[in-house]
């Protein structure tokens, strides 16, 4: 999950730090990521929070480069221009700027809550040739060939083990 957040706010996986605090005494009701969806789900609220994130820090970035939030974007922890990509700022100047500023502190955060009302599909296809010997019953697998759209991987051998654990079921 910690290179999604870098990937949505445009900064280094590096610069990311995960803080798990979840205690079910504080943390909000859901009812859970079942049947392999967790990456679908827990992605979608990163996304959600990251862009709500990102948005905070281009804003600040509008006050500070007199340049209009929208043709400004954070890539690899720098503030850039949209076109041409034009480094302006790093993003830890706009951060310190942004605490110990006379004229305008601001400490950015960003919380939420996503509901998931779709599910993830999957979508593949196998093919098995077999040979079977009718009079003893028996049936010998020849070759297995199994294709899937996996779309963006986040985890090759995962996904990888995932369809072979499908294979042998």
């Amino acid at each position: 999950f910690a290179q999604m957040v870098a990937d949505t706010v445009g900064i280094p996986f590096e610069a990311v730090h995960v803080n798990s605090t979840q205690d079910t005494d504080f943390t909000p009701f859901g009812t859970g990521a079942y049947a392999s969806r967790q990456t679908y789900i827990g992605g979608m609220a990163i996304h959600n929070i990251g862009s709500q994130l990102k948005a905070k820090l281009l804003s600040y970035a509008e006050y500070m480069t007199k340049k209009p939030a929208g043709v400004l974007d954070i890539v690899d922890g720098m503030i850039v221009e949209k076109d041409g990509g034009a480094a302006l700022m790093p993003l830890s100047e706009l951060a310190t700027t942004a605490l110990y500023s006379l004229e305008k502190a601001e400490h950015f955060s960003a919380e939420g809550t996503t509901q998931c009302f779709s599910n993830a599909s999957s979508f593949g296809c196998g093919f098995a040739e077999v040979e079977v010997d009718i009079p003893l019953c028996k049936a010998k697998i020849i070759k297995m060939i199994n294709v899937h759209d996996c779309g963006t991987l986040i985890n090759p051998q995962l996904a990888e083990a995932q369809v072979h654990g499908g294979m042998s079921m």
